[in-house]
């Protein structure tokens, strides 16, 4: 099984992957780092609650099945003024119940999410809001990779949402955030979004 991480762009064409060839490969899950929502056609936006992942205008013969999608979102992209693509996108996605769980990263900027912040000098990454200023060596990345491999292993196996005992897969997958908090599995600096 696969699952698709994406950044900005890559996370606007990983949600496109998803919705595209979910029906034809394995895929886990979709994780969306400040998706650029806005490069989206309405239509896809729109079309995001469709259960069905198959590619428009295309019958697959297979059941469809919905991709479940997380989403990150740097503390730089909740001021962003295309941020209503990006709310339009995840209302249509928990609306689908494809919507795992959808955090903001406190003092983080866009460029957060890239390697740039591991490789270049941090007085420098700061200078070119390529790092939020309280942003320690490697922080962010840790978070966010440890959201997401939380969400893998819920999406891959029943064990993380068991205690609610629900046989709704969209509303396990809806709790899967909310029990990441409860437990204390996910660091401070991740909020709910």
């Amino acid at each position: 099984h696969v699952s698709l991480v994406g950044h900005s762009f890559g996370a606007a064409s990983s949600f496109l992957a998803a919705q595209q060839l979910g029906s034809k490969y394995p895929l886990r899950l979709a994780a969306l780092l400040d998706t650029w929502a806005f490069s989206l056609p309405d239509a896809t936006l729109q079309a995001a609650a469709n259960c069905s992942t198959a590619t428009h205008g295309e019958s697959s013969g297979k059941a469809s099945r919905q991709v479940p999608v997380v989403s990150l979102i740097s503390e730089e992209w909740t001021k962003s003024k295309e941020l209503f693509a990006v709310d339009t996108l995840l209302q249509a996605l928990q609306s689908a119940g494809r919507l795992e769980g959808s955090y903001f990263v406190t003092g983080t900027v866009h460029q957060s999410f890239s390697d740039s912040a591991l490789w270049l000098p941090k007085f420098l990454a700061e200078k070119l809001y390529m790092r939020g200023p309280a942003e320690d060596d490697g922080s962010t990345h840790k978070a966010v990779a440890l959201c997401i491999h939380h969400h893998i292993v819920a999406a891959s196996t029943a064990d993380l949402v068991q205690p609610l005992h629900t046989s709704d897969p969209a509303s396990a997958r809806a709790s899967t955030a909310k029990l990441l908090f409860e437990q204390g599995l996910l660091p401070k600096q991740l909020l709910p979004y």
